[in-house]
């Protein structure tokens, strides 16, 4: 608060300077008194203008009447079928393309919506029946689209589904491998079946990622050869082994070459790609020609309002040559006042609000308080405030977020970070790690050492802990009390314990005496540590209450040691 009345204070000596100033700059010109001769001048000039003009514009009001009242809403309307047909061709792209069903809903929503537009104003407007055919044709084919696109998505599950237990068979092979190269001693015939099974397992991976029909179908006849050798290799493993050898190379050729296994699956699923990429093309041609068919109207249109415009300007070419003297005076005249406005207030006022906004949104800009007005006087006093309000308004929100003992960052600080780091994570996928820290029987130290040596203990971990903090994007920061909380983003497990052993061993090493403790003979530190996944649906509360609970379990487990929340 000193601070604040400081600056006040200040201010309230630089005004009088600011004022004294001003008187400097010469005679002041008023902007009421200019700005009402300006547009008294304007005023007349434009009593004059439309006197000369009011003739000449009645003998065509009939002629617009007709433009603005039959021409322009038929106009408008045609102009909106276009585009709203334009906008379907827009969003049968997004249907084609869907890649999830969440996607293909919103697509198929939006699509009858619009087309429940594009009717219902056909229907108030003229009843084209044409236009209602080939609307209903094109809702027909969405349906249609819709129909495959979802098809190919719930294939496209299957296949994700059957890569899954590809994958699970797969490492069941390796550790049946394992099992049987110690009962064989590592020998090759263990090796090659193995070898073989990984094969078929590469092959089949590489044709869910083809875009070719023949190649899939020539992965099939491979895939089933080499499940041909593969049974015909059994014989070579041990009998101990060949019962579950058999099961997987079965369950694998299940997997693959039934009726609805991956390949066959591929195949279908490529099948049905391309006809969704045909009927996709099918219905923007539909679209095309129903936008086309609702454009040639407007055209048709066009033409006559240019027609009926021609009439206009040939019969005002003839009157527009006896006003043009006195139309080239007034003009000269409205341009001069005209620029003469812009110049002094217009351009000024616009700059001068464009540059207040500015400021106000936070940017480093000082306003043009040049000339000797109201408006340079508003610049110049809206600096002068501008300026004392930033300075006050830096100072209270480096107080707000700033722990008044420790220099931490305090808690207001700390829920602000949290916040925003588990944002960061969940956008990029990484990990974010907090660890609670509490100094064990702190309370016993103050009432042994007084409060006053309990500021001083609190200062040193501090410090310790600002110590172990090794990358600028880790934070440490003031929980409360004799708590303090680290904040580790993108950090492997590994890590977090390196950091964790860091920080005991910091504290550790400060040997503060502390004859209370029945854990040691100097201060020690107990933390909890609780862990958030992008997957995770936790918020920054939830996390800290996971970490109060590993903090609980480590006083409880002995104190001056870490422990994890489960």
């Amino acid at each position: 608060m000193s601070i604040v009345k400081k600056n006040i204070a200040k201010g309230d000596q630089q005004t009088p300077l600011k004022s004294q100033s001003t008187t400097t700059r010469g005679r002041r010109y008023s902007l009421a008194t200019i700005i009402t001769s300006v547009f008294i001048s304007i005023v007349f000039l434009f009593m004059a203008a439309m006197a000369l003009s009011y003739y000449r514009l009645i003998s065509f009001q009939s002629i617009l009447s007709h433009i603005t009242e039959d021409s322009f809403p038929e106009i408008t309307y045609s102009r909106n079928l276009h585009n709203q047909a334009n906008e379907l061709l827009y969003l049968s792209s997004h249907l084609t393309n869907a890649g999830n069903n969440a996607t293909l809903r919103i697509a198929k929503q939006s699509i009858e919506s619009k087309l429940q537009n594009i009717q219902k104003q056909i229907v108030e407007k003229d009843s084209n029946i044409y236009l209602t055919t080939q609307l209903n044709v094109i809702s027909n084919e969405f349906s249609n689209l819709y129909d495959l696109v979802k098809q190919k998505l719930y294939i496209q599950g299957q296949i994700k589904s059957g890569q899954n237990s590809m994958y699970t068979l797969h490492e069941k092979m390796f550790r049946l491998s394992q099992k049987t190269r110690k009962e064989l001693n590592n020998n090759l015939a263990s090796t090659a079946w193995t070898l073989a099974y990984s094969e078929i397992i590469t092959f089949a991976s590489k044709a869910l990622i083809k875009l070719r029909l023949q190649e899939v179908r020539q992965t099939f006849t491979q895939v089933s050869n080499k499940i041909e050798s593969l049974n015909k290799g059994l014989i070579s493993l041990p009998k101990s082994s060949q019962t579950s050898a058999e099961s997987l190379t079965f369950q694998l050729q299940q997997l693959l070459l039934e009726n609805d296994g991956l390949l066959l699956l591929k195949i279908e699923q490529l099948r049905i790609s391309g006809r969704v990429i045909g009927r996709g093309n099918f219905v923007k041609n539909l679209v095309d020609d129903f936008s086309r068919v609702a454009e040639f109207k407007s055209y048709q249109i066009n033409e006559s309002v240019i027609e009926e415009t021609n009439s206009i300007i040939a019969r005002a070419a003839t009157e527009a040559k006896l006003m043009s003297l006195a139309s080239i005076l007034v003009l000269l005249v409205l341009f001069f006042v005209i620029d003469f406005i812009k110049r002094r207030f217009v351009e000024r006022v616009v700059t001068l609000n464009k540059n207040v906004i500015t400021r106000l949104k936070g940017g480093d800009i000082k306003l043009d308080a040049s000339g000797n007005d109201e408006i340079s006087d508003i610049a110049e006093a809206f600096n002068f405030f501008a300026e004392k309000i930033e300075e006050q308004k830096q100072v209270l929100h480096a107080l707000s977020l700033t722990d008044g003992l420790t220099g931490l960052p305090n808690r207001r600080a700390l829920d602000q970070r949290l916040s925003n780091d588990l944002q960061t994570a969940t956008r990029n996928k990484w990990p974010v790690v907090v660890m609670l820290m509490d100094i064990d029987f702190f309370k016993k130290y103050n009432d042994t050492y007084g409060h006053l040596a309990g500021d001083d203990c609190l200062k040193e971990v501090s410090a310790a802990l600002l110590r172990c903090k090794k990358r600028s994007t880790d934070f440490v920061a003031r929980y409360g009390g004799e708590e303090f909380l680290f904040i580790l983003p993108n950090t492997k497990p590994d890590g977090v314990q390196k950091v964790a052993d860091n920080i005991l061993a910091e504290v550790n090493a400060l040997n503060i005496l502390h004859q209370g403790s029945s854990v040691a003979s100097h201060v020690t530190l107990s933390i909890g540590i609780a862990g958030f996944h992008h997957q995770d649906n936790l918020d920054s509360t939830q996390l800290l209450e996971n970490a109060d609970r590993a903090l609980y379990k480590a006083k409880n487990s002995g104190k001056n040691c870490i422990c994890y929340y489960q």
